[in-house]
């Protein structure tokens, strides 16, 4: 029997217009337009390649961040392609990596580290309280990691 590793991609996905209501990112779109942009870049072997292990694990609207598993050798075309996704779903966006993981335990790791560090900065210029959308984000990623 064989193993196959892994890689997980954290992403950040940011709108390029102001949005009132909050981008949509769903598995489903992430999943759709990361294929499109590999297809457009590196043509079927790039897609042959990613598409076997390809799969968006997570993905959080409010701290629109999003975790990408697949396998470790086609990663690299994946990684490559990340900051040409320009659209997710009918929204244009700008798809920045964060950390490119083996683990889903160290993605969390990383996730969790940036929020403090980034609630640290907040909190010398802002006021959070407990239940704003920054703790939340923190809530929704600790469950995410209970329940898996």
């Amino acid at each position: 029997m064989v193993r196959f590793k892994n890689r997980y991609i954290v992403i950040e996905v940011n709108p390029v217009e102001k949005l009132k209501k909050g981008i949509n990112l769903r598995s489903s779109l992430l999943y759709n337009s990361v294929i499109t942009a590999v297809q457009k870049f590196h043509g079927d072997f790039g897609v042959a390649a990613i598409r076997a292990g390809l799969s968006a694990k997570y993905c959080n609207e409010v701290t629109r961040t999003a975790l990408i598993r697949l396998r470790h050798g086609p990663h690299r075309l994946l990684s490559s392609i990340l900051p040409l996704v320009n659209e997710i779903g009918y929204q244009k966006v700008q798809v920045k990596t964060l950390y490119v993981g083996a683990t889903l335990k160290q993605c969390y790791k990383f996730l969790r580290v940036s929020i403090n560090l980034l609630g640290r900065v907040h909190k010398s210029k802002f006021n959070f309280l407990p239940g704003t959308y920054f703790k939340r984000g923190l809530n929704i990623i600790s469950v995410f990691m209970i329940l898996n």
